[in-house]
């Protein structure tokens, strides 16, 4: 008689990223939850490029099965400095991920916010974090400032994507 060891199935590392210099990357499972802010040169509060090495090196270390990434797009009154920096962030992610052989999402704003903020004014940066600190209590202390959104809506677009993978 042979013996077969059933191993279970790891549960799919979902990675969700805000793209943008303030934005961050987020994973998340049934078992674990974490999120970093993009890597850049700088500091947070005073953000300089993008560090598109420690943007390889985080996405790598979270193992992602799937990442789902927020579209940008230029908004109205937008300057076109702020402009190209929106595309520049957004195209360096979608080549990185790409590069990595990773399969990947782009999903809209307004898509994730209508799923994951139901019934919350999705015009207030404030909600995102309270949704998010409220899905995921474990990291609430890394939501608490009000620059803390783009964390907020990493673990948010994540959770969308782990939504869309459970069908």
């Amino acid at each position: 008689m042979t013996y077969v060891t059933l191993r279970a199935k790891a549960p799919m590392r979902i990675v969700g990223i805000d793209p943008g210099k303030t934005g961050a990357i987020a994973v998340v499972n049934e078992r674990i939850c974490a999120v970093v802010d993009t890597p850049v040169f700088g500091t947070r509060s005073r953000p300089g490029d993008l560090n598109p090495d420690g943007m390889i090196s985080v996405l790598r270390s979270m193992e992602p099965h799937h990442v789902y990434i927020e579209t940008q797009q230029a908004m109205p009154k937008q300057g076109v400095s702020s402009t190209f920096q929106t595309g520049y962030g957004y195209g360096l992610w979608i080549g990185i991920i790409t590069a990595l052989g990773l399969p990947w999402t782009a999903v809209r704003p307004a898509a994730w916010k209508r799923v994951m903020l139901a019934g919350l004014d999705k015009t207030d940066k404030s909600v995102s974090r309270i949704a998010a600190a409220r899905l995921f209590p474990q990291v609430a202390a890394d939501l608490s400032r009000v620059s803390d959104h783009g964390r907020a809506e990493a673990l948010l677009i994540a959770a969308y994507g782990q939504k869309e993978c459970k069908g």
